[in-house]
């Protein structure tokens, strides 16, 4: 639902919660980002997410 709001939300403004992403040589990804949560519920777990920007459209992609 936050996605429906980019890039105005403040929240995309923010390091700690949105930033760029990087491929495993390191190498920056376009229109790739990582969403991050900290300290999430009872077991302050972190959730992440990576985000693909096209065309106005969002790819999400869950890492186990």
């Amino acid at each position: 639902m936050l996605l429906n709001e980019f890039p105005q939300h403040p929240k995309f403004r923010q390091g700690k919660f949105w930033s760029g992403t990087q491929d495993l040589s390191g190498k920056p990804i376009a229109n790739g980002f990582k969403m991050k949560w900290h300290q999430i519920g009872t077991g302050l777990i972190q959730l992440r997410a990576t985000v693909g920007i096209f065309d106005n459209e969002f790819f999400c992609v869950r890492r186990t």
